[in-house]
């Protein structure tokens, strides 16, 4: 049997290996990223020189075609939010209940200065009724 001693060594021998282990792998991710990102420039470059001869160049020609594709492509990402259908809320005339000479109130909302003034003088709303 292993004894303490040996035990922690092993233990710091095994730490030791996988922190060895972990920097390859990073380095291994870090080189295969910029492999990738090599291979997406020199293939953009590549559709780039396709695209200009395709259209012989013309920079109008070929922003008028990349302004019509980015276009499309937006139309799919964020296509346009229907309207809903449905009656628009508006006021609706409302016939007056109250009439004090050619002064009409529906009896609706804030009393109005002419009945506030009769009210003070001791009328009452009923004698307004139509």
């Amino acid at each position: 049997m292993m004894n303490l001693e040996q035990m922690l060594a092993q233990q710091a021998e095994i730490a030791a290996k996988q922190k060895e282990i972990s920097a390859q792998v990073e380095k291994a991710h870090a080189e295969q990223s910029e492999r990738t990102k090599a291979e997406l420039k020199a293939k953009a470059a590549e559709l780039v020189t396709q695209v200009l001869q395709l259209l012989d160049g013309t920079s109008e020609e070929i922003t008028q075609y990349v302004a019509e594709d980015l276009t499309k492509a937006l139309a799919e990402r964020f296509p346009k939010k229907k309207k809903q259908a449905g009656r628009k809320v508006t006021g609706t005339k409302v016939a007056p209940k109250y009439r004090h000479g050619e002064n009409e109130w529906t009896g609706r909302g804030l009393a109005p200065k002419w009945m506030v003034a009769e009210l003070q003088a001791g009328r009452s709303k009923e004698d307004f009724l139509i």
